[in-house]
């Protein structure tokens, strides 16, 4: 229909999605070698994970300081 905007998802949520998606593909793909080749104490860790988690800890300069606190439950 002429005049009528188009429903998109923006850019930047559809790149989003996508991301998440082949993460988890990435994540299951792991799991199934690890499991296929029987390591299942194999230690993996995705490192956008933890780079996500350093981003995050560096825009939220109180989320750092309270994940620097000690845990309560490993003290007892």
């Amino acid at each position: 229909m002429a005049g009528v905007p188009a429903l998109t998802a923006s850019p930047t949520k559809e790149k989003a999605a996508m991301n998440q998606a082949t993460l988890t593909a990435s994540k299951d793909d792991i799991e199934s070698l690890m499991k296929n080749l029987n390591l299942p104490g194999l230690q993996y860790k995705e490192l956008t994970d933890q780079e996500d988690r350093r981003a995050i800890l560096e825009r939220w300069p109180l989320l750092a300081e309270l994940a620097a606190l000690p845990d309560k439950q490993a003290a007892t």
